[in-house]
């Protein structure tokens, strides 16, 4: 399958001109996606939520009293606040769940 080098030329050309059309068409909607992001970034710092003061460390309580139930409710109660502290809070919530499991489990298993 030997190409004349000149229809190969033309075929490289042509590619060409299809990706540069293509590249065009992508320049212009990332530009309208930017002008977006920006629009909408000075529209939510506006409006955004007037958040209060960093949530009490006291919110970690749910978790280690509650497991996996009281890290879903930090979660959903401090996600808006403080979204490191809610994941954190989740984390723990699943780690104390883990561990009471893990000590049920080896009790039941010893039979006392």
């Amino acid at each position: 399958m030997n190409l004349d080098p000149e229809r190969e030329i033309a075929e490289l050309r042509e590619r060409t001109a299809r990706l540069e059309v293509q590249f065009s068409g992508m320049n212009k909607r990332l530009d309208e996606l930017s002008s977006y992001s920006r629009q909408l970034f000075d529209y939510l710092s506006r409006s955004g939520p007037k958040l209060g003061p960093k949530p009490d460390d006291s919110w970690y309580v749910l978790p280690v009293l509650f497991g996996l139930l009281g890290g879903l409710i930090m979660l959903l109660a401090l996600y808006d606040r403080d979204k490191d502290m809610a994941v954190k809070g989740l984390i723990l919530g699943v780690i104390t769940t883990v561990v009471v499991y893990a000590i049920l489990s080896f009790v039941w298993l010893r039979g006392v």
